[in-house]
């Protein structure tokens, strides 16, 4: 399964080209292919940086009134 995932993150033009590390590049993998998020909201989603409390991505869901948050 490993192996699978790290071949579709390689292979995935999205994670390549707008993030600069693995760690966002599987957060971005995970949103797009489980979380089913489409590019802009799964850019958006993502939160990960300097001060940002261990939190890798953040999806507010209004209509539910819940919140996700990622830690990958």
């Amino acid at each position: 399964m490993l192996d699978q995932i790290q071949r579709e993150v390689a292979q995935a033009p999205f994670c390549q080209q707008n993030f600069s590390n693995d760690g966002e590049r599987f957060v971005a993998w995970y949103l797009r292919r489980v979380l089913l998020r489409d590019p802009l909201a799964a850019r958006d989603d993502i939160t990960d940086g300097q001060h940002d409390k261990q939190m890798d991505a953040v999806l507010v869901d209004d209509d539910d009134r819940r919140v996700l948050i990622v830690q990958g």
